[in-house]
């Protein structure tokens, strides 16, 4: 894995999250209506050159039909980990184009009743993180570009943890 310093002001991706309460139908019109009834392919056009990552959150959404969809109209997947609880997307290493995107919510078990402050509390442990590597390592040589970002926020955990898992990365 290469650590790239110039990326750090840059904006490298745009990530588009559908929450939990959107679930598939029909995909391709569910990606309209988020649009605003627009064409993906306008969306996609103002965007230029900027990677877009498609983050859902609904286990509905977890199907080779949905990555096909990404992959054939060049959107990123992604991938997350989050709490493994009924409707919530499992993770799933999967690159749909050449940016692999992680993102780490943390699994705090008490995901839907908590407050936001409450549902990112949570720090994983080391041997959670380990077992993330062989994703991790696999999407970042079939990609150009890989990103691991912790939502884990509230009270500075996901820094801690993103500065453990860069150091699992660089052993």
């Amino acid at each position: 894995i290469r650590i790239n310093p110039e990326d750090e002001y840059k904006i490298n991706k745009i990530r588009w999250k559908f929450p939990k309460d959107i679930k598939s139908g029909n995909i391709l019109h569910i990606t309209f209506c988020v649009c605003k009834g627009g064409d993906i392919h306008q969306f996609k056009e103002k965007l230029k050159d900027i990677p877009l990552v498609v983050e859902f959150r609904n286990y509905y959404w977890h199907s080779e039909r949905s990555l096909t969809f990404l992959q054939e109209n060049h959107m990123g997947y992604c991938i997350v980990d989050e709490p493994k609880l009924k409707g919530l997307m499992p993770y799933n290493p999967k690159a749909t184009t050449d940016t692999g995107y992680f993102r780490f919510h943390g699994r705090n078990t008490n995901w839907f009743n908590a407050s936001l402050a409450e549902r990112y509390d949570y720090l994983y442990t080391p041997e959670e993180l380990k077992s993330f590597l062989p994703g991790i390592m696999n999407i970042s040589g079939i990609t150009g570009k890989t990103i691991v970002m912790f939502n884990n926020c509230h009270a500075g955990k996901s820094v801690k943890n993103a500065i453990e898992m860069l150091n699992l990365i660089k052993e």
